[in-house]
């Protein structure tokens, strides 16, 4: 469980562990209406274009041999639907709207990599 505790930091508990000899992992199974199929499509991709050890089940519309190259201060995945710069907080995405910053688009198709540790909390009203 994730949560901020009393002196702001971020902490995260471990709610309960149970020994198994099943594999790692959780399958996750959305319904989706095929009108929609496109935009749940895309955004998955946009959603977990930085996660690693994800599967999709979507047909040929992605593929499950996608590369994440990861650096100290920015990384790249070839999932990701984004052309230009844009922050990745942990593995999450958040776009930046450079119209709101007063600046040119970068177009360049890189997150800049944060972490929760160095004390940034998305305000997604900025970034979005």
């Amino acid at each position: 469980m994730l949560y901020e505790s009393d002196d702001e930091d971020n902490k995260i508990d471990l709610l309960t562990e149970t020994p198994t000899t099943e594999k790692n992992g959780v399958k996750i199974i959305v319904p989706v209406k095929y009108s929609d199929r496109h935009t749940f499509i895309e955004s998955i991709k946009e959603q977990l274009a930085y996660f690693e050890g994800v599967y999709f089940d979507c047909g040929t519309e992605i593929k499950n041999d996608f590369q994440i190259i990861r650096h100290t201060d920015f990384q790249w995945s070839d999932l990701c639907p984004d052309n230009n710069m844009h922050l990745c907080l942990d593995n999450v995405y958040y776009p930046l709207d450079f119209t709101k910053l007063g600046i040119s688009p970068l177009y360049f198709p890189i997150g800049l990599r944060f972490s929760l540790t160095d004390g940034i909390k998305p305000l997604l009203y900025l970034l979005h």
